[in-house]
């Protein structure tokens, strides 16, 4: 007990630390993702501009002066992100910004945490702190914490998502979703799956609890500006504006009138349906929570590689269930892994003290396009491969 005291002490002062020295630069600032946001969101609560006004970007970009933030400084999300949006708003922006990158850590490590509690790997106390230090030190991770993203929500959610599932508390599962469509890109199809399994399954307690809280949060937002669909169908319209070219990872590979892209959704359609009736802590099943997480990263185009962030989390589903049946396979599955994660490490310091900017390329190369394609397949193979195979402890 004394032990997990000092080590949840230690986490919350390096989130603290974390916070104060990101905070400490007004360009980390004002190039947070929140900056904007809070922005839009101070402008409705204050003087009632639609989050979606064309004069919050002027406004923002004239602040942030940068030519490139001039073409991202809309609210490009759904305005149910006011149930994060709108406490914030109520304090300076440097304190919001500093209760926010506490926040996004917590998400990332405490739900890593609760993935390896329920998944059994890694075995020990000690594995766990390795799992956590390798994690937090994670390219992406580092990225989406400076720039203050929201990705992480997306895998806290997914882990109190598995967490319920696997106690039958089914309500409170489906609360959890809606974490998952703060910003989707990275878990849509994974949500699907949960959906389709809810539906066929006839767990109706989880679609109540997921249409509960959808409901309340679209009601919340509906008080705070009326008609906001609409204006966020008509303003997600100027998305493709925004200084960068949108293409999927499939897309930059090969993806001929989406046909890679149609074959794998409707393969990942045809395996969620195999997996119907498997239960939360079959193989099948976690195979088809990984594999959604897969499909989501290469077949919808994402800017930059910030949803990477879920990576360690699907690292822990694909080695708590091959540890409990083939150890020998666990053992090269997990060197490939860290072999891949310095290989990206090497090759993004490689970028940065050569031809700036390259690192990016180099990070996304690694993290972006090749982690999720070799994951893939391992996970399609628990979805199909789903009974239990004899344990090998060799």
């Amino acid at each position: 007990m004394i032990k997990k005291i000092v080590a949840m002490g230690v986490l919350v002062a390096m989130y603290i630390g974390i916070a104060i020295t990101i905070n400490r630069f007004e360009y980390t600032q004002l190039h947070s993702d929140l900056f904007s946001r809070w922005y839009a969101t101070r402008m409705l609560l204050t003087e009632g501009r639609s989050l979606y006004d064309n004069v919050n970007t002027l406004e923002v970009s004239e602040i942030v002066g940068d030519l490139l933030i001039r073409e991202q400084a809309s609210f490009f999300y759904p305005a149910h992100l006011l149930i994060i949006t709108a406490p914030l708003s109520l304090f300076p922006f440097p304190i919001a910004n500093f209760i926010w990158l506490i926040c996004i850590q917590f998400f990332y490590v405490f739900g890593l945490w609760i993935f390896a509690q329920d998944l059994g790997w890694p075995r020990n106390s000690n594995g766990i702190a390795i799992l956590l230090v390798l994690a937090s030190i994670f390219i992406p991770h580092f990225q989406h914490t400076i720039y203050g993203q929201f990705n992480t929500i997306g895998l806290f959610s997914l882990a109190l998502t598995y967490y319920s599932l696997r106690r039958q508390h089914y309500f409170l599962s489906g609360l959890w979703l809606v974490g998952l469509t703060i910003k989707p890109q990275g878990t849509l199809v994974t949500l699907a799956f949960f959906l389709l399994w809810a539906l066929l399954n006839r767990r109706w307690n989880m679609l109540a609890g997921f249409g509960t809280i959808w409901g309340g949060i679209w009601l919340i937002a509906e008080i705070l500006m009326p008609g906001w669909v609409i204006q966020f169908l008509t303003h997600i319209q100027g998305y493709s504006s925004i200084g960068y070219k949108l293409s999927s990872v499939l897309d930059q590979i090969w993806n001929p009138y989406q046909i890679v892209t149609i074959t794998l959704l409707v393969g990942s359609l045809v395996l969620f349906w195999k997996n119907r009736h498997s239960q939360p802590t079959d193989a099948g099943f976690i195979g088809c929570v990984g594999l959604g997480v897969m499909v989501s990263s290469l077949t919808i185009p994402i800017i930059g590689m910030l949803h990477s962030v879920l990576w360690p989390a699907a690292v822990i589903l694909i080695m708590g269930t091959l540890a409990k049946y083939h150890l020998l396979w666990a053992r090269y599955v997990l060197n490939g892994i860290l072999f891949l994660y310095f290989v990206g490490y090497v090759l993004y310091v490689y970028g940065l003290l050569t031809v700036y900017g390259m690192h990016i390329a180099y990070g996304e190369l690694i993290y972006k396009t090749v982690a999720p394609l070799l994951m893939m397949p391992i996970f399609v193979w628990l979805a199909i491969y789903h009974e239990p195979i004899e344990m090998n402890t060799s």
